[in-house]
């Protein structure tokens, strides 16, 4: 894989080969996994935005961090504990299956 900076120095980075571009242009999150695959992060990134939240409301709301939050949905915290997940659909008021899917997102193998 190869990563590529546009011309324009606002864009950010894009991974490039693989067909693995995806660019989250709203919060300028690039996010390298496979676009058909429903991850914890953009499951997450969704849900929040779905709701009308900043990073910053949904932290308060999760009593969680606004930096805890932001790995989240990049996907640096891949596996959060099962408690973070559930104060997190909780603070986003999500229904029991949209639980179960962010909590079987969050840890696949459960």
């Amino acid at each position: 894989m190869e990563y590529r900076a546009e011309s324009d120095s606002s864009r950010p980075l894009m991974a490039v080969g693989w067909g693995l571009e995806n660019t989250d242009s709203q919060d300028g999150v690039v996010s390298v996994d496979n676009p058909g695959e429903r991850t914890f992060a953009r499951l997450l990134r969704e849900a929040r935005h779905s709701a009308g939240y900043t990073q910053e409301d949904l932290a308060g709301k999760a009593k969680v961090s606004i930096r805890t939050i932001g790995n989240l949905e990049r996907g640096v915290i891949r596996q959060p504990r099962p408690s973070t997940v559930r104060h997190l659909a909780k603070a986003l008021a999500m229904s029991h299956a949209d639980t179960v899917r962010l909590h079987n997102a969050a840890h696949p193998h459960r």
